[in-house]
Parts: structure tokens; C-alpha cells; sequence
């Protein structure tokens, strides 16, 4: 059955983060700059300006200096590098919160998103700061040897580029450790990559001006899938993995033409679709052409001389017969 004009925009609504989830978030996120603040401050050597990182060892003080302990140099170095990505991730993270609630295009569903992201910078930093440590970049593996300027300036940048230090090291780690098409993660049945959807045939096969709805069938449909005519991406709905519905807009058959129907999948995978053709019909033509009349049906709409009825009107309501013709 074709969706209501309105169900992929309630559909849209219901999935809007609350004015509670979006002030909880914000608080979140403040109380997180406030401690990665706090602790990259404690966590930064007092001594940098001599020649050495400072003492093998130094004290460390909890918030509202409720226990203090005492940590070497290396661990020192660690701990302040996993602060590093958390404040780089940060910037990103904030930056995200920000257009998304100034633009009122918050979703329910990214919650999750903002909360773990500052760990990943966090996990991030520290695995490419073993990278370095390990030897693959050689700058040594006396702790009072590094710069910690650099090193934390690359903790903040992995962190605030998560996605594309992630990327990188994928390709990296793809050319070093290739495997065949057939085998690892492409045998999986549930592959995380998302399939170019396919469209078989459109209902009803031609638009008219009255046409407010479109159901889709193909292969490869996703609840993220969106329509698109001629380019443009129009309110979709998710009917099945073979099944989309999607709302026509009175612009679309405001005069006669053709569109071109695709659907689009985003990343990761994905893509675009084969394109599909509608006529738009013009008004005379849609009601005498109309594939939702029964058969037959479309002479009741025409006279005798093949003009289009504008409207029908029994033959009670008919003014009574005056005069004839003279025998």
C-alpha cells in the first residue's frame, strides 16, 4: 500500500534526537573538555625548557586533588598521549555537535557516535604513538629523547582526523597484507559494505498530476537508501530490502516530460543505481490514460468527437427538452 503523504517526514521526526538527549550531549561534552584539559595540564612535564623530559618520575593529582600518584616517565609520555587524541577528537566531535543541532538535523541514532569518538582518538593516538616508538619512523627509544611537542601534536591531529588516519593505515595495512577477493572478510554473508542497488520497475509506470507516490522495486535497498529525480533526492521510505516509497512532489509533474528515477546508497560501498524513465503526463492525457482507471473505463471520459469530458452530469440534472424539429 502506497505511504501517506507525511509518513517519511513523521518517520524523519521520530528519529530527531530530543531536546533532553541534545542537552545531555552538550553537558557531556563539556565536562570531557574540562578533564582532558585538566589532565593534559597535570600530565605535562614542569621541566621541558632543560634538556631532559624532567624527573624519571612525577606526581599526579587526581580532580579536586581527591588521591595524587606518582608515574614514570614512560608512562607519563603514554597517558598524555592518549589525552592528546582525546582533545583532538574533540575538536572534531564538537564541531560535528555543533552544525548538526544548529541545523536542527540531530538524529537519535549518532548518540552513540559522540560518545565513543573521543575514545577512538584516544586508541588511535596511542596505537600510531607505538607505531613510531616501535621503530617504524627512527627517532630513538630514550623517552628524554622525544620532542614532546611533536609527539603530542600528532596524538591531537590522529585524533581530530580519525577517519582518515583510519583510512590511511587501511591502505597501508591492505598493500602490505593483501588477500584474495575469495577469501576473508569477502566471504562473509553479512558484509559490512553496502550493494548498488538495482530498480526493476516503477509503480505506476507513468506519472500524472494527481501522482503524489511512487513504489519502487528492485534488489540492494537500504533504510538509508534515498530516491533521486533528475539528481535531485526526494523524501524516501524503506518498504524491504526490494521496496521503496517515495513522495512525489507537485513540481515533479508540473508539465510534461520525462524523469530519470535512480537510488543512491552511501558509503561504505554503495553508489548509484541504473536509471529508470517515467513519462509525465500532461492533464488531458492522464485522465484518458490513466493505468489506475479500470480497463474500458477510459472512453467513459471522452465524446463523440474524441474531446475529453471535463465532467459528467446525470441525465436528471439535465435541463428539460424545449422545441424540435418541425415534421
Amino acid at each position: 500500500m502506497t505511504p501517506g503523504a507525511d509518513e517519511p517526514s513523521l518517520k524523519n521526526n521520530n528519529r530527531r534526537a530530543s531536546k533532553v538527549q541534545i542537552r545531555t550531549l552538550g553537558v557531556a561534552l563539556l565536562g570531557l573538555i574540562f578533564l582532558l584539559a585538566y589532565f593534559f595540564v597535570q600530565l605535562w612535564p614542569s621541566d621541558l625548557s632543560q634538556s631532559s623530559l624532567g624527573n624519571e618520575k612525577q606526581k599526579v593529582c587526581t580532580l579536586f586533588f581527591i588521591g595524587c600518584f606518582e608515574v614514570s616517565l614512560d608512562a607519563r609520555v603514554l597517558m598524555l598521549v592518549m589525552v592528546s587524541g582525546g582533545l583532538g577528537s574533540f575538536v572534531h566531535t564538537a564541531k560535528s555537535f555543533g552544525d548538526f543541532v544548529g541545523n536542527d538535523k540531530l538524529m537519535s541514532s549518532w548518540m552513540w557516535w559522540y560518545i565513543l569518538k573521543p575514545f577512538i582518538g584516544m586508541i588511535l593516538a596511542i596505537v600510531l604513538y607505538l607505531v613510531i616508538r616501535g621503530g617504524f619512523l627512527s627517532i630513538g627509544n630514550d623517552a628524554r629523547s622525544l620532542n614532546l611537542y611533536s609527539v603530542t601534536a600528532m596524538a591531537c591531529m590522529s585524533g581530530m582526523f580519525a577517519k582518515q588516519a583510519t583510512d590511511k593505515l587501511s591502505e597501508v595495512f591492505d598493500s602490505l597484507f593483501k588477500t584474495s577477493r575469495d577469501f576473508g572478510d569477502a566471504k562473509r554473508k553479512d558484509n559490512l559494505d553496502n550493494p548498488i542497488p538495482t530498480i526493476v520497475d516503477i509503480q505506476p509506470p507513468r506519472l500524472t498530476p494527481q501522482t503524489r507516490h511512487l513504489m519502487l522495486n528492485g534488489a540492494g535497498f537500504l533504510k538509508s537508501s534515498a530516491v533521486r529525480f533528475n539528481g535531485a533526492s526526494r523524501e524516501t521510505q524503506f518498504i524491504g530490502d526490494n521496496q521503496l516509497a517515495v513522495d512525489v512532489l507537485a513540481d515533479d509533474v508540473a508539465k510534461e516530460g520525462v524523469l530519470s528515477i535512480t537510488v543512491f546508497n552511501p558509503w561504505p560501498g554503495g553508489g548509484l543505481s541504473n536509471a529508470l524513465s517515467i513519462t509525465v503526463a500532461g492533464a488531458d492525457e492522464s485522465l484518458t490514460n490513466n493505468p489506475n482507471l479500470p480497463t474500458g473505463a477510459q472512453d467513459d471520459y471522452r465524446d463523440g468527437c474524441d474531446g475529453v469530458i471535463e465532467s459528467k452530469t446525470s441525465d436528471k440534472d439535465l435541463p428539460p427538452s424545449t422545441g424540435g424539429v418541425a415534421s
